[in-house]
This record gives C-alpha cells, structure tokens and sequence, in this order.
C-alpha cells in the first residue's frame, strides 16, 4: 500500500489535509484513493476493523512512503495513529548511495527506472484549502 499525505506536516501542530492511498486491485490494476482529512477528520478518527487507522496500524500490510518522517509524526500527533510495518523510499535510496541526505521523489525515480514524473509539479496542495 503506497501512501502519501498532505498538509502541515511534521510540525508541533501537524494538519493531515489529504490521504492518498493506492493499492493493487485483486486484477492487478492500480487502486488510487484520495481521502479529505481536512474536512471529514473523522475519516482517520474512526476505529475499527474498516477504519484508515486499522490499515495504518496493521502490521500484515506493508505501506510504502518517501521520507516517511513528517507524516509518521503527523498522524502520531494529531490522531495517534502508529504505522507498522513501513518501507521508506527516501531511507532506502540514501542506504543504497551510502549518503546521510534526503532526495525528492521525482529525483529518486528518474535515477532508479529512468522515468520523469511529468505530473508532479502539476498539482499543488494549499494547506487548509
């Protein structure tokens, strides 16, 4: 599960604006879902077995993330949530060059499957729109 969050993260006062989830649909087609934390909160509120949060905290699910830190932190602070079982792009690719710093996504994708994220740049989140 490939998860990306938006908003005022990793601050002292996080705000989860938006959550986009993608997953593998049973016939393998990508699954992209985009959840307004900003003005349904209770999308990551609820508990239960169907809740966002259950999926977060299930360690039989792995989530990818890229530079997971500010949206781990945010989802502590402002909900509780704790992730389990998450691989982190941004520390892989740093591990793999042997280098303490942080590169964008764009930058490590077109350095590992040589492929230009031409839609990135496109859409721009305003945090509390």
């Amino acid at each position: 599960m490939a998860v990306d969050l938006e908003g005022a993260l990793g601050g002292p006062r996080p705000s989860i604006d938006l959550a986009q989830i993608s997953v593998d649909s049973p016939e393998g087609w990508p699954l992209v879902f985009v959840f307004d934390t900003f003005t349904t909160r209770y999308l990551l509120e609820q508990r239960g077995p169907d809740s966002l949060r259950a999926l977060f905290a299930d360690p039989s699910i792995v989530k990818v993330l890229h530079c997971m830190h500010g949206d781990a932190m945010s989802l502590f602070l402002e909900y509780g949530v704790t992730l389990c079982n998450v691989s982190d792009t941004g520390l892989a690719d740093a591990a793999l060059r042997l280098k303490n710093d942080k590169r964008s996504l764009d930058t490590v994708i077109k350095a590992y499957i040589d492929c230009d994220m031409t839609h990135k740049g496109a859409f721009v989140h305003v945090p509390g729109m």
